[in-house]
Formats: C-alpha cells, sequence, structure tokens
C-alpha cells in the first residue's frame, strides 16, 4: 500500500515544515507501508510527483481555517491520482462526522492522533483487517458515515519513531521542529488543544528530545530547532534536564520557543537554562493587557506575571514576541485600548495581533452561539480572517459592534508596528520590520483594487491547483 502525504498552502511567510506529516510517515515506515509526502508550500510542482508515486492512499491534515482549501485540494488530486482519500488533524478530530458529510470527496477521517490509526486503516484497505476494527475512524458505508470506538491518547510518546525528515529536502526550510508534548491541562476558552489532544499534559522525557535533537543533527546536518509544544515549561524540572542534555552533548544548536511558554511558569532558572542551552526566542501569549479580559478567557495568569516574565526573557537576551487578541469576550474598544497601553510597556521584539475566531466546539464557540451577534456556525468566517485586506470579525457584540472591532483592531496594528520600529530604531532589525509592513500594505492594497483573495495567487503557484479547476 502506498500512501502520499500532501501539506496544503498555509500562506506562512516562515518555512515551517510539516512536522505532523513527517512523524506519520515514520510510523507508516516502521508498519512496513510505503510512503512519501509532498509540501506544497516548498514545492509547487505537484501533479509529475503524484502520478509517480502513483498512490494508493492520499492523506491531508485539516486544520478549522483550512478546511475550504483542503477540500478543494482533495478535489483536485482525486482527479490526478483517484486514490483514497483520508483527513485528519485538529479540525477532523473536532467536527469528525460533519468532515465526511460535507465532503462526499473525502473518503476517511481519522479522529485524534494518526500515528498507529492510518497504518491499521491502510492494512484494512488491503483486506488484512475489518474497517470496523480502527479505532478513531469515520467513515462511510451504504451512503451512511459510520464512526469507530474512539482511540486512546498514546501517553508514551517516547516510543514514537522519530520524524521521515529524509522524506523532504530539509534544507530548505527554516529550522526542524521538535514536538516536546501534546495535551493541554489549561482553560484557555479560545483554545481547541484540550479538546483534539486531550486535557492531560503527555510529555516526552527530556532523553528522548535530545537523542531526537542530535539523531537531526548527525542524520541531516541542522543547527536550528523549533521547539513545537503548547506547554514547554508544565514541568521546570524536565526543560532543565533538556538544556542540561544539550550542553552536556555539545550540541552547539540554535533554537527558538516562540509558543508554548507560559508566562506564569517562566522562572529566572529556567529562562537562564535554556538561554545557556542555545535558545535565542521566546513567545508568550498576551493576549489582552486587560485583567478583567484575561480572566473571563481563563488565561490563567495576571498581568503582572506577564511583565516579570517578559522582564526577565529581555534581561537575559532573549528575543522576546508577543501576542495579542482583539474581539475576545468582554472586550471593548476601552479594552483594547488597555492592550495597547500595557503591549507598548514590555518593550518586545515581536508582536502579533490576531482578530478572535471561535474554533468548533471550544468555549468561546458555545459562548458566540448563545451571547454573539453575527455569528455563522457554517465556519465561512475562516477564510476570511486569513486575508491580507482588512479582518472581517467573526462576529460582534452590543457592547462591541462590528465597526468598532475593526477599528480596534486597524489601531492595534499601527500602534504594534510603530512599537517595534522605535523598539528597534537604530538597528539593523528595523529594515526588516519596515519591509514587512511595506509588503503588508501592499497586498491590503492589492486586495482592495483587484478584489481578489491574494491567496489564490500564492495557490496559483502550485501546479496540481492550477491545471485541474
Amino acid at each position: 500500500m502506498k500512501t502520499l502525504l500532501i501539506n496544503p498552502t498555509y500562506f506562512d511567510p516562515i518555512r515551517y515544515p510539516p512536522a505532523n506529516l513527517a512523524y506519520l510517515a515514520s510510523g507508516l515506515r516502521a508498519a512496513g507501508e510505503e510512503v512519501a509526502i509532498i509540501d506544497v508550500n516548498i514545492g509547487p510542482r505537484c501533479v509529475d510527483a503524484i502520478r509517480a508515486f502513483s498512490p494508493d492512499v492520499v492523506g491531508f491534515p485539516m486544520m478549522s481555517f483550512s478546511e475550504p482549501t483542503v477540500a478543494k485540494f482533495v478535489k483536485k488530486v482525486k482527479k490526478v491520482a483517484g486514490a483514497k482519500v483520508v483527513v485528519g488533524g485538529p479540525h477532523v478530530s473536532i467536527m469528525q462526522e460533519d468532515v465526511l458529510a460535507s465532503h462526499p470527496e473525502i473518503d476517511f477521517a481519522v479522529i485524534g492522533e494518526g500515528e498507529k490509526a492510518l497504518p491499521e486503516l491502510c492494512a484494512a484497505l488491503r483486506g488484512k483487517r475489518a474497517l470496523g476494527s480502527v479505532r478513531g475512524l469515520a467513515y462511510r458505508e451504504g451512503g451512511s458515515v459510520l464512526k469507530t470506538a474512539l482511540r486512546e491518547y498514546n501517553i508514551r510518546l517516547d516510543e514514537l519513531p522519530f520524524p521521515a525528515w529524509d522524506l523532504l529536502d530539509v534544507r530548505r526550510y527554516d529550522f526542524l521542529p521538535v514536538v516536546d508534548s501534546r495535551g493541554c491541562p489549561y482553560r484557555c476558552n479560545y483554545c481547541c488543544v484540550k479538546d483534539a489532544q486531550g486535557r492531560a499534559w503527555r510529555p516526552r522525557s527530556a532523553e528522548n528530545i535530545v537523542d531526537e535533537i542530535q539523531w537531526d543533527i548527525r542524520q541531516f546536518g541542522v543547527r536550528r530547532f523549533y521547539i513545537d509544544g503548547d506547554n514547554l515549561l508544565v514541568d521546570a524540572g524536565r526543560i532543565l534536564k533538556i538544556c542540561d542534555g544539550i550542553r552536556r552533548r555539545d550540541l552547539r544548536i540554535r533554537w527558538v520557543a516562540t509558543q508554548g511558554v507560559r508566562a506564569d511558569l517562566a522562572t529566572g532558572e529556567v529562562l537562564s537554562a535554556m538561554r545557556g542551552a542555545g535558545c535565542e526566542a521566546v513567545g508568550f501569549g498576551i493576549e489582552s493587557g486587560d485583567e478583567e479580559v484575561l480572566q473571563g478567557i481563563h488565561k490563567g495568569e495576571t498581568l503582572a506575571e506577564i511583565s516579570s516574565a517578559v522582564k526577565m526573557a529581555r534581561d537575559r537576551g532573549f528575543y522576546v514576541t508577543g501576542c495579542f487578541m482583539v474581539g475576545n469576550v468582554g472586550e471593548t474598544m476601552s479594552s483594547v485600548k488597555k492592550s495597547i497601553a500595557f503591549m507598548k510597556t514590555l518593550r518586545l521584539d515581536a508582536i502579533y495581533v490576531n482578530s478572535v475566531v471561535p474554533y468548533p466546539k471550544t468555549d468561546l464557540w458555545e459562548w458566540a452561539k448563545s451571547h454573539a451577534i453575527g455569528f455563522r456556525e457554517d465556519r465561512a468566517f475562516f477564510p476570511a480572517t486569513l486575508q491580507a485586506g482588512d479582518v472581517e470579525p467573526a462576529f460582534e457584540t452590543r457592547e462591541f459592534p462590528r465597526d468598532e472591532r475593526i477599528r480596534a483592531y486597524r489601531l492595534f496594528l499601527r500602534e504594534a508596528f510603530w512599537t517595534q520600529v522605535r523598539h528597534h530604531f537604530p538597528r539593523r532589525a528595523l529594515f526588516g520590520i519596515l519591509l514587512k509592513g511595506l509588503k503588508e500594505r501592499l497586498a491590503k492594497l492589492a486586495y482592495r483594487v483587484s478584489g481578489k483573495d491574494p491567496r489564490e495567487r500564492v495557490l496559483k503557484r502550485c501546479d496540481l491547483w492550477r491545471e485541474n479547476p
């Protein structure tokens, strides 16, 4: 059985390798399956590669915001390969039968983790086992969508084989990610991680993580890494062991942890250890500079803890990033202005501002269904939130209507841009910030003049997208 895994275009300027597909591929190979990966972000010429590999099964990852794009890719790949199509990922795990009901071209949906489910599905397609015995699977039978028993989350992540990076040209990426854990015990109302991966935090051991880094260095000559996890600092002892292992083995790597670093868990000891082990950048999900909003979204952090963590990171020479949101539960123009004022006190190196989007089945999603105005459960607003043009709010409230949300978002973006300019002046990094701002403004102008989604220009580079309308 030949399985092809395709990473669709996500329009991210950072060249981020698909760790999810690399882990799935290693699981398939461990089961004796033949597997290949195509990353559309790196190699837009796909048609010949698909035909040459001639897959029996084609797999796609699906996020909520990427569902429309993935669905179109599925239709196109069906014309080229005629293979069975399976999708997986957070959106599939949360929406389950809805994905198959909405997209008849998709044959199977893997619910939950796929390292074991996907090889079992391949075995079932070869007639080695019944489809109904594959746990964590949704499929069609007799015009109905059936769902098997759910698969338990894997708590022994150290047993998983290292990702199959040899199936990708790692030299074309900015770094290699290392997934350190799965699951999240926290209660942020906008986050779907706990729904897609469970509430229990499931870490890999420090030794296993360092082993993978060392293996990546020896196999691929890579020295830049990204620690990819939602809760890197939950166990202070583990992160200290990771840093100690990197130093003791003299790995001499450069790495970043720009997500999953909670401010309330950051200590001077941990940050010093990370810096000494080659970590160059840390990122905090700040979300709001209004204490009441933080409480309303169940962030579990205070402004004092955030300020302290950012200062400790700055004092140790980290490149520090911060993410903010506009439009959360209880937010108003007044609270957004508080966030902007708070943002200016932090002296962040990079600032990211996002318009709030309720992801399916999250607490925010359920709240929006009952309290928000203009909320659409068909998720049609997901693509609009990623446009280079103006962001259309996913919903509005009486206290924070649509037009005011748009003004607040524009104001936050503008203040974040000039805050970064002032912070980096006259350092060399200022040029990159100005160039990024110019590109964004040109993209918005092109969108307003042409009325065309700028993502379509990116997609049209892919021959699979272009030649198979």
